[in-house]
Parts: C-alpha cells; structure tokens; sequence
C-alpha cells in the first residue's frame, strides 16, 4: 500500500511540474543617463510606473543597462551632452522596485564615466541583490555566466557585446565588458549550458535605427541555438528588429527601446516590445511568445503600454522585421500580441 502510494504521488507531482510555466519577461535597452538622469535628480521620477505590471509578471525579468550607475548625486551633476551615460546610483532601488531579476552590462555605454565605473555598477546591484552579468573586473570575470533558479529549472544568463565604440573591452587584468568574437561566444555556450537547464544569451550588436539585419547577426544567432543557447535577446539597434523562430528556439535581433531620451518618431526610437516567453517547466520546451507593444512618451522618455492604433504600428514592424531573417513566420505559431 505504500508503495502505491509512492507511486501516486510521485506521478501526481510529476504531472503537475508538466503542467507548470516557467515565464521570462524581457526588455529592451535602459539608458537611465542624460535628460533622463536630469529628471530624476529634479522630480524623482520612475521610468518604470506604468509598466510595472509587465515586468512584474514573470519568474524572471531580464533588461539591457545602457549605462552605469556610478553618478554620486553628491558629488556630480547629470551630463547632459554627448554619450556618457553616468546615472545616479538610487536607479538601483528602481530597478528592483520594477523587479528586474538580472541585468546585462554587456553593451557599448554600460561603463559611462570610464571603466572603472563597472565596479559601482556591480556594487549597486549587488546591494539590490540584482543578478548582473556581461562585466566586470577582467575578462574572465565579465565572461562568467550567472545562474538563476526558478520553479526547479536553472536559467543560465551569458552577456556579452561586438559592439564597443564607447567602451571598454576587459582585459585580462583591466575592468570592462565582454567583447566577444563569433568563436569565442560558441566556446561560452557550450561550457555554460552544461550547468543549467535554460540558457538565456543576451548580444549587443547589429546597424542603429534600421530594420536591416547584418549577415552575422543572422548566422551567429542560429550558430548559437545549434550549440545550445535557448533563447538569442538582441540589443543596440534602438529600433524592433526581427524575431525568428529557429529549431523551436527563440532569437530576437532587437527589441528596441525600454527607457530612452532623444527619441525619433519617424525612426521608430520611440517605439520598444516588452516579450513573455513561457516555458513548460519540466520538458523546457518553450510553448508561447506574448509581446506587449510599448511607446516612450510618458514624460517624453518612459514607456506606457500602446494604444490600439500604435498597437497596429507595432504590429506591422514586428512582422515587416521578422520576414527578414524568418521568411516564411514560423514565429506566428507561438507569438501573440497582447
């Protein structure tokens, strides 16, 4: 009779972890500097207000910080020309108010006021217990993948950049950012997805404020999923770029803005998607895509979700987008637009 019982329940619980969802919401750039930092310092204002409802929805929520949070409100004022994207440290606080799980400082502005910045960066996140990857002391310390365990599925999270115009690469013994090559971001891949179940690569690369994606882009990212990445987040365009469904797997080439000053309507600056990607738990298969529309214009800068008719406009460059690399929109099959 025991053993029955065992039995039973042991097939109850595995039918329930089949059935359960693990979500991973994912966002945009987040450039929290300039006109931005202005704000903050003179209104305290939360980039984050009228979309904490999508962030908060998930077992996890990954964004890109396109800057540093290194400026001592104290000590220095907000830069507002140019392309050092310094941010006050409180943004920390912000962050994990709008329940951002982990960060990617693998991009071309995270260290915004010279390399050293990446170590108040890390020090905020750290305090706000924020799981940050893609930076750090040295090479191999911005190379490490992290870790994050939800409803008995390990995510692993890689960050890394190609583009690095207005940063610092690490170096073996200097801080900085990881710049990868096509070679040695497959050598990541391979070592990270040994421990854990999901893994998540976050790349910062591609052709500003175009739809046009680069050869690379599309060969490395289907380059990724074959050696076992399960979801490519892109970033650094500033517009929507495609996404493509690729061996069941999900790549998005950019995502657009999240939070951003001087913006362009007609670029399509203003513009960003805020995805859900579901995953069933115990099998790891990913079953839905959501996308949530979003326009920067609260306040001029922070996003709301769209209305029906901006919805539209979304819709129709997500779709434009996507042919590109997914001609036939196979992504249809699991993407919904809310």
């Amino acid at each position: 009779m025991k053993i029955l019982c065992v039995v039973i329940l042991t097939i109850f619980i595995a039918l329930y972890s089949a059935a359960e969802e693990l979500s991973l919401v994912v966002t945009g750039d987040i450039m929290l500097g300039r006109y931005i930092d202005l704000d903050y310092e003179q209104n305290k204002s939360d980039p984050f207000e009228k979309i904490s409802a999508i962030l908060s929805n998930s077992d996890i929520t990954l964004g890109n910080l396109e800057c540093s949070l290194a400026r001592d409100p104290k000590k220095l004022k907000p830069v507002l020309t140019g392309y050092v994207f310094r941010s006050d440290e409180a943004y920390g606080k912000l962050l994990k108010g709008a329940k951002f799980d982990s960060l990617t400082i693998a991009n071309n502005h995270a260290l915004g006021g010279g390399n050293t910045a990446v170590f108040k960066t890390i020090e905020v996140l750290d305090g706000m217990g924020i799981v940050h990857f893609g930076g750090g002391a040295n090479l191999a310390e911005a190379k490490k993948y992290k870790i994050i365990e939800r409803k008995g599925v390990r995510v692993g999270f890689l960050g890394t950049t190609m583009e690095c115009p207005d940063t610092y690469p690490a170096g073996e013994n200097s801080p900085g950012v990881y710049k990868c090559s096509e070679v040695s971001i497959i050598e990541d891949i391979k070592e990270a997805k040994k421990y854990c179940d999901l893994l998540v690569v976050s790349i910062h690369w591609g052709k500003e404020k175009t739809l046009e994606l680069t050869p690379v882009q599309i060969r490395l990212a289907r380059k990724m999923i074959e050696e076992g990445a399960d979801a490519v987040i892109g970033n650094h365009p500033h517009v929507i770029q495609g996404f493509e469904l690729y061996k069941g797997k999900f790549i998005v080439y950019s995502l657009g803005n999240l939070v951003f000053d001087n913006l362009n309507k007609s670029a399509n600056t203003d513009k960003g998607v805020i995805l859900r990607l579901s995953y069933e738990s115990l099998s790891k298969e990913l079953k839905t895509v959501e996308a949530y529309p979003v326009i920067l214009k609260y306040k001029k800068f922070y996003p709301v979700p769209a209305d029906k008719t901006e919805k539209k406009v979304i819709s129709a460059l997500i779709t434009e987008a996507s042919k590109i690399a997914d001609k036939n929109l196979n992504i249809m099959k699991i993407l919904v637009i809310k």
